[in-house]
Protein backbone atom coordinates (compact mmCIF):
# COMPACT_ATOMS: atom_id res chain seq x y z
CA UNK A 1 0.00 0.00 0.00
CA UNK A 2 1.55 3.36 -1.03
CA UNK A 3 1.89 5.87 1.54
CA UNK A 4 1.54 9.45 1.63
CA UNK A 5 3.75 11.44 4.27
CA UNK A 6 3.33 15.02 5.11
CA UNK A 7 5.89 17.19 7.03
CA UNK A 8 5.40 19.94 9.15
CA UNK A 9 7.63 22.49 10.61
CA UNK A 10 9.20 25.84 10.37
CA UNK A 11 11.13 27.13 7.39
CA UNK A 12 14.84 25.65 7.66
CA UNK A 13 13.76 23.06 10.40
CA UNK A 14 15.23 20.09 8.30
CA UNK A 15 11.92 19.13 6.29
CA UNK A 16 13.60 18.66 2.59
CA UNK A 17 16.53 17.88 3.88
CA UNK A 18 14.96 14.78 5.76
CA UNK A 19 12.90 14.54 2.28
CA UNK A 20 16.00 14.86 -0.38
CA UNK A 21 17.72 11.78 2.21
CA UNK A 22 14.90 9.33 2.06
CA UNK A 23 14.63 10.04 -2.18
CA UNK A 24 18.81 8.99 -2.03
CA UNK A 25 18.04 6.08 0.36
CA UNK A 26 14.94 4.60 -1.64
CA UNK A 27 15.29 2.34 -5.20
CA UNK A 28 14.63 4.73 -7.35
CA UNK A 29 10.82 5.69 -8.72
CA UNK A 30 9.31 4.59 -5.15
CA UNK A 31 9.20 7.72 -4.08
CA UNK A 32 8.64 10.82 -4.99
CA UNK A 33 8.98 14.22 -3.35
CA UNK A 34 6.26 16.99 -3.95
CA UNK A 35 7.01 20.64 -3.00
CA UNK A 36 5.16 24.00 -3.01
CA UNK A 37 8.04 25.94 -3.29
CA UNK A 38 9.57 23.97 -6.06
CA UNK A 39 6.11 24.04 -8.12
CA UNK A 40 5.71 28.05 -7.66
CA UNK A 41 9.57 28.51 -9.11
CA UNK A 42 8.42 26.22 -11.91
CA UNK A 43 5.14 27.23 -12.80
CA UNK A 44 5.10 30.62 -11.49
CA UNK A 45 8.87 32.04 -11.79
CA UNK A 46 9.04 31.36 -7.77
CA UNK A 47 6.22 34.05 -7.26
CA UNK A 48 4.13 33.68 -4.15
CA UNK A 49 0.61 35.82 -5.12
CA UNK A 50 -2.49 34.69 -3.45
CA UNK A 51 -4.41 34.44 -7.27
CA UNK A 52 -1.76 31.70 -8.07
CA UNK A 53 -1.54 29.57 -4.71
CA UNK A 54 -4.68 27.70 -5.64
CA UNK A 55 -3.09 26.83 -8.94
CA UNK A 56 -0.07 25.57 -6.76
CA UNK A 57 -2.38 23.39 -4.75
CA UNK A 58 -4.58 21.62 -7.17
CA UNK A 59 -1.09 20.27 -8.91
CA UNK A 60 0.33 19.53 -5.70
CA UNK A 61 -2.89 17.38 -5.38
CA UNK A 62 -3.17 16.10 -8.83
CA UNK A 63 0.80 14.98 -8.32
CA UNK A 64 0.08 13.30 -5.21
CA UNK A 65 -3.10 11.25 -6.53
CA UNK A 66 -1.21 10.35 -9.66
CA UNK A 67 1.70 8.55 -7.96
CA UNK A 68 0.00 7.08 -5.35
CA UNK A 69 -2.81 5.64 -7.71
CA UNK A 70 0.47 4.39 -8.74
CA UNK A 71 1.95 2.87 -5.62
CA UNK A 72 4.26 5.29 -5.81
CA UNK A 73 4.87 6.56 -1.88
CA UNK A 74 4.85 11.03 -2.00
CA UNK A 75 6.40 13.13 0.36
CA UNK A 76 5.17 16.78 0.64
CA UNK A 77 8.00 18.65 2.46
CA UNK A 78 6.04 21.91 2.67
CA UNK A 79 5.68 23.66 6.18
CA UNK A 80 2.15 22.56 6.07
CA UNK A 81 1.38 24.21 9.21
CA UNK A 82 -2.28 25.49 8.37
CA UNK A 83 -4.73 22.83 9.38
CA UNK A 84 -6.47 22.66 6.07
CA UNK A 85 -3.09 21.24 4.63
CA UNK A 86 -3.65 18.00 6.84
CA UNK A 87 -7.29 17.74 5.72
CA UNK A 88 -6.23 17.76 2.39
CA UNK A 89 -3.61 15.56 2.04
CA UNK A 90 -5.15 12.96 4.50
CA UNK A 91 -8.23 12.75 2.67
CA UNK A 92 -6.17 12.65 -0.39
CA UNK A 93 -4.00 9.40 0.91
CA UNK A 94 -7.70 8.29 1.91
CA UNK A 95 -9.08 8.59 -1.62
CA UNK A 96 -6.20 6.90 -3.11
CA UNK A 97 -5.99 3.72 -0.56
CA UNK A 98 -3.05 5.09 0.92
CA UNK A 99 -1.77 4.96 4.10
CA UNK A 100 -1.28 8.39 5.42
CA UNK A 101 1.47 9.82 8.26
CA UNK A 102 3.39 12.89 9.87
CA UNK A 103 6.82 13.61 10.16
CA UNK A 104 6.94 16.31 12.58
CA UNK A 105 9.57 18.81 12.62
CA UNK A 106 8.04 21.59 14.90
CA UNK A 107 9.72 20.72 18.12
CA UNK A 108 12.97 22.20 16.09
CA UNK A 109 13.98 25.41 17.73
CA UNK A 110 13.66 28.63 16.34
CA UNK A 111 16.93 29.89 16.45
CA UNK A 112 18.33 26.64 14.77
CA UNK A 113 15.64 27.12 11.92
CA UNK A 114 16.51 31.05 11.62
CA UNK A 115 20.43 30.12 11.34
CA UNK A 116 19.79 27.56 8.55
CA UNK A 117 17.25 29.55 6.45
CA UNK A 118 20.41 32.41 6.95
CA UNK A 119 22.99 30.19 4.58
CA UNK A 120 20.05 29.68 2.31
CA UNK A 121 20.58 31.60 -1.03
CA UNK A 122 16.66 32.20 -1.19
CA UNK A 123 15.62 33.02 2.27
CA UNK A 124 12.45 33.71 3.57
CA UNK A 125 13.65 35.30 6.42
CA UNK A 126 13.52 35.80 10.32
CA UNK A 127 10.62 37.94 10.86
CA UNK A 128 8.51 35.57 8.54
CA UNK A 129 9.60 32.51 10.71
CA UNK A 130 9.07 34.56 14.16
CA UNK A 131 5.53 35.42 12.65
CA UNK A 132 4.88 31.67 11.30
CA UNK A 133 6.25 30.57 14.97
CA UNK A 134 3.50 33.04 16.49
CA UNK A 135 0.62 32.21 14.27
CA UNK A 136 0.54 28.29 14.04
CA UNK A 137 3.11 26.65 17.05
Amino acid sequence: MPKLIMTTGLPGSGKSTWADTVLRESTPGSVVRVNKDLLRKMLHADVHAKGTEKQIIAARDSICRMFLRQGVDVIVDDTNLAAFHEESLRNIALQCQADFEVKDFRDVDIELCIQRDAQRVATVGEKIIQEMKAKYL
